[in-house]
C-alpha cells in the first residue's frame, strides 16, 4: 500500500502540473499482458488509490482505466482475458472515481470471417467490454488507444479494411470516444523486423488499407496529404 501511496502522490503531481494542457489520462499500459502481468486485483487497488489523487489535482480530467492489450482469454503465461479485466475494474473500483475504459484492439489476423484469429478477436473483446460498460456504467466511454493492422499480403489488406469497418462502428456509437490514437504514423523498424502492426502508413510511406476506410468513417482524418504530421513515438492521434 505504501507503494501505491506513492504512486498516487506522483501522478497528483504530475496532473497538478499537467493541468489545462493535458487533461486526459490513461492509468497504466496494457497491465493484462504477459510482459506487464498485473493481476487484476492489484490493479484495481492501484487505482482506487490513483483515481482520487488524480481527480483532486484536477477536477475536469478524463480519467480511464486499462488501457488493455488485446487478450482473448487469461492463460499460464501472464495473460489476463480483456473483458474480465474490465469487469473486475468495476466490480472493485466506484465508477464515480473513473470516466471510462481505454482499450487497444490491434489487428493481425488472416481469418476475420471465418471468426478465428486475432482479427475476430478484436471484434469479439471489444464488443464484450462495450457489453460491460453498458451494463455496469452507462455514462461511460470507450476509448480506442491505440490501434493498428498489417498490410502483408492481399489477404491481410482485406482484413485490416474490415478491421478498419469495425473501428469505423465502434466510433458511430454513443459510447465509444471519437478519437482514435495510432501507436506511430509510420512502421518502425526494431532489431529483428520491420514492424508491420503499429504504422498508419508502411515504412516506405505507402497508405495502408485501413486509411481510406477510417477516413470516410466519421472523418477522423482532415485530409490525405503529405502533410500528414510524423510522430517519432507512441500515441500521435489523428
Amino acid at each position: 500500500s505504501g507503494g501505491r501511496s506513492t504512486f498516487a502522490e506522483d501522478c497528483a503531481e504530475i496532473v497538478s502540473h499537467n493541468r489545462g494542457l493535458v487533461d486526459i489520462w490513461e492509468i497504466t499500459n496494457e497491465p493484462n499482458l504477459a510482459s506487464q502481468s498485473v493481476a487484476p486485483d492489484d490493479y484495481t487497488a492501484t487505482c482506487n488509490a490513483v483515481c482520487p489523487a488524480i481527480r483532486a489535482a484536477n477536477p475536469a480530467a478524463t480519467i480511464l482505466l486499462g488501457g488493455l492489450a488485446g487478450a482473448i482469454q487469461t492463460t499460464g503465461g501472464g495473460h489476463y482475458a480483456s473483458a474480465a479485466y474490465v469487469q473486475n475494474i468495476y466490480d472493485d473500483v466506484p465508477v464515480a472515481l473513473f470516466d471510462g475504459i481505454s482499450t487497444h484492439p490491434y489487428c493481425e489476423g488472416l481469418t476475420w470471417l471465418g471468426h478465428t484469429g486475432d482479427a475476430w478477436h478484436a471484434q469479439a473483446i471489444t464488443y464484450a467490454i462495450l457489453s460491460i460498460i453498458d451494463t455496469m456504467a452507462p455514462n461511460h466511454q470507450l476509448w480506442i488507444t491505440e490501434f493498428g493492422s498489417n498490410d502483408l499480403d492481399d489477404t491481410q489488406a482485406a482484413t485490416s479494411i474490415l478491421y478498419s469497418q469495425l473501428i469505423g462502428d465502434l466510433i458511430a456509437r454513443r459510447n465509444v470516444a471519437n478519437c482514435l490514437c495510432a501507436y506511430t504514423y509510420n512502421n518502425f523498424d526494431t532489431e529483428d523486423a520491420e514492424q508491420l502492426l503499429y504504422g498508419v502508413v508502411t515504412k516506405a510511406g505507402a497508405k495502408k488499407s485501413q486509411v481510406l476506410p477510417l477516413m470516410e468513417y466519421g472523418a477522423l482524418y482532415d485530409a490525405l496529404n503529405p502533410t500528414w504530421p510524423v510522430v517519432a513515438g507512441t500515441g500521435g492521434t489523428y
